[in-house]
């Protein structure tokens, strides 16, 4: 029989601009874990990411304080802009706001009062990777373990990502007012559960 063991690894929002470090920090502890447990034998042989469920604030990628993350009227050491003066000027009338509205928005949101906003990232671009899946990628890569069930290496778990941004970025009418999946409804989860009999599947095959 099959050992499955679920980790509750949650989204954590970092106020000080450092929340890429600290998330490749954290889940670098994680897989280096993981990957302890299984050269010393362990029961752990495969590994589910799933994708964290994207939230739907007013900036770039929908982030809580992503306007503040992204573009900063301060650079502080060790942080650099994402995006020019232009960029965010152009992103906030793209909102339909002026710069100050923007950044006021991002900065004190209020559930009951303030709407979710689906994803519209600078330059057009949607459906991006989010940040925290590029991330746990490069995570991977460098510890030498592969994507999707592909064995790189004899002493590796085998690892499948779950996506779940690409069909959620614009569902924000699915939760008004709290800016986050949680069980609004459960038809919102009912392609995640599908695509993860897929990966079932996958690994029943292997």
């Amino acid at each position: 029989m099959r050992k499955i063991r679920s980790i509750d690894f949650k989204l954590r929002d970092s106020l000080n601009h450092d929340r890429e470090k600290d998330f490749e920090k954290d889940i670098g502890r994680l897989l280096d874990y993981l990957s302890y447990c299984f050269k010393r034998g362990g029961r752990l042989k495969t590994f589910i990411w799933v994708e964290p469920t994207p939230q739907h604030f007013v900036g770039p990628d929908g982030d809580f304080h992503s306007v503040l993350d992204n573009f900063v009227d301060v650079i502080e050491e060790n942080h650099t802009r994402n995006f020019t003066e232009e960029d965010m000027e152009q992103f906030a009338r793209d909102r339909n706001m002026i710069m100050e509205e923007l950044k006021d928005a991002d900065a004190h949101f209020n559930a009951s009062t303030m709407r979710c906003w689906p994803h519209q990232r600078i330059h057009g671009a949607t459906h991006a990777i989010p940040w925290r899946s590029a991330l746990f990628q490069k995570a991977l890569q460098d510890r030498g373990m592969g994507i999707d069930g592909a064995v790189v290496g004899i002493m590796t778990p085998a690892v499948y990502i779950l996506p779940t941004s690409d069909f959620m970025s614009n569902l924000s009418y699915m939760h008004p007012g709290d800016c986050t999946h949680w069980c609004y409804t459960p038809m919102s989860y009912e392609p995640i559960w599908h695509r993860l009999h897929g990966i079932f599947d996958k690994m029943q095959g292997n």
